[in-house]
């Protein structure tokens, strides 16, 4: 007995889609997720599982990795966090000339509400030269480099305090 089934549903899969998704080749994607002052009662809370974004909602998927990014003057990373959930449309959007919101859903790993790692100390590491923050409310792409290099901070600031 074939696989002729098999391969007859796969080869319609590939003609339709123009390619061939091999989900252990999916290559991880890297952001910054940044906001105002409004997520950190979440975030002090242990409750923030959803972030609105409104660009990249299409490149996002179940796990990539998230710089969480607090803007203003005060600003700085305030965790990492992972994509748990694919983005989706949120609910009871008018159409009124206004970029589609999106909800993403993600699960923080590293909380640092309360210790977060300032502007002054990140621009400091030569990896961060080209880390896109500052516009609230804007979604960025990262690189692994700039995500590695900050859960390494992250991880000796978290060991400091223990």
């Amino acid at each position: 007995m074939g696989y002729g089934g098999f391969e007859r549903r796969f080869r319609k899969i590939k003609i339709k889609n123009k390619g061939v998704c091999d989900m252990n080749q999916t290559k991880r994607n890297y952001w910054v997720l940044q906001g105002g002052h409004e997520f950190i009662a979440e975030m002090r809370n242990n409750t923030l599982s959803y972030w609105t974004i409104i660009n990249h909602a299409r490149s996002m998927k179940v796990g990539d990795k998230v710089i969480l990014w607090l803007t203003g003057s005060d600003g700085g990373c305030c965790g990492l966090a992972e994509i748990t959930e694919e983005p989706i449309e949120k609910e009871g959007q008018a159409n009124n000339n206004r970029r589609t919101r999106y909800k993403v859903g993600i699960k923080v790993t590293h909380n640092l509400y309360r210790n977060r790692i300032k502007r002054a100390e990140v621009e400091l590491y030569k990896e961060f030269n080209n880390l896109n923050v500052g516009t609230q409310g804007a979604s960025f792409s990262a690189t692994e480099e700039e995500y590695n290099k900050m859960k390494e901070i992250v991880e000796r600031k978290t060991i400091k305090r223990v």
